[in-house]
Formats: C-alpha cells, structure tokens, sequence
C-alpha cells in the first residue's frame, strides 16, 4: 500500500517506490529455482501514477532461463488492475546454492 512518505513533490508515487515493488518481484522469481541470481540490468516504463492508499502488486514471468543468465518480463499493476508499470530484467546465475528466505514470508 502505497504511504504518504512514499509520494513525490507531485503528489503521486514516486518511481523509486514502483521499481522496488517490481524488483522485489524479480528476486522472487530469479531466485524461485534455489540458486542464487543477481539482477544486471533493469529497465523500466511507467505507465500510470498512483497515489497514497493504492496497493501495488506485481508479477514476474521468465521469458529465458540459461545455465548462467536469466530474462525476466514484471508487471506492476494497482488495485483496480490497472497497469503502472512493465520491467524488462536480466539476472546473472552465481552457480551457488541460495540460502535463507527471498523476503518477508517467501521462502524458496
């Protein structure tokens, strides 16, 4: 849910707190497999501002996965569906097994 403390000068979300929703998906998806990936390059669009109260969720699809790299597609979306943003992301595999939890009640 979006916070007063997370709005800009505008008033609107700032996009700061929208990649952090989209790369927190991205951990979560990368990392899904048990082995430990690391994201090399993201690139965002935003599409639609929110404001505070807006929940924001996201959705992280694997478009290519290979020994060592991985391509990923996320969608921020807010409470009534709309789209505020699409990622695209590359991860690098580091070869090791991950360990401990991704997040806040996700675990591998």
């Amino acid at each position: 849910t979006v916070q007063q403390s997370m709005l800009n000068s505008l008033g609107t979300t700032h996009g700061g707190a929208v990649f952090t929703v989209a790369d927190f998906a991205l951990a979560i998806a990368s990392n899904s497999h048990g082995e430990a990936a690391v994201a090399t390059n993201v690139s965002i669009n935003f599409i639609k501002a929110t404001e505070a109260g807006d929940v924001l969720e996201a959705t992280a699809t694997e478009e290519n996965r290979t020994r060592k790299t991985g391509l990923y597609r996320i969608e921020v979306i807010n409470n009534n569906g709309d789209k505020v943003a699409i990622a695209t992301a590359s991860v690098y595999r580091l070869g090791k097994p991950l360990t401990g939890e991704l997040g806040p009640g996700v675990s591998k």
